[in-house]
């Protein structure tokens, strides 16, 4: 469930993988930082923007994390984080490396 929290944070404008990966640091988790109000950011250093951003987007979208999961299930998609036990090892050694990976299921079809 924790991917799908992830992927949603990053897909808000002016939050990347270095914000995001900055408030699972400060939250513990993505699903904490998707749930968190708005005096628990007060005191974090971030882009005025991007903390805007964020909480438009879920004010708009307050069921983003379920569609999406909803969405993948339909399309066949599996997502892994760089905190999932799958994420291939030698990956995570590369500096620059992708945060989230997305494929295909071809064997469920």
């Amino acid at each position: 469930m924790e991917k799908f929290y992830i992927a949603v944070l990053n897909s808000i404008s002016r939050i990347g993988t270095k914000t995001t990966k900055k408030l699972i640091e400060i939250f513990g988790s993505a699903e904490n930082v998707w749930r968190a109000d708005f005096s628990q950011f007060q005191n974090i250093e971030m882009n005025q923007t991007a903390r805007e951003n964020f909480f438009e987007y879920r004010r708009k979208n307050p069921n983003a994390v379920e569609k999406l999961i909803d969405f993948c299930n339909v399309k066949k998609i599996k997502i892994c984080s760089i905190y999932d036990e799958n994420y291939p090892p030698l990956l995570k050694e590369v500096s620059n490396n992708s945060f989230l990976l997305s494929w295909y299921d071809f064997s469920k079809r």
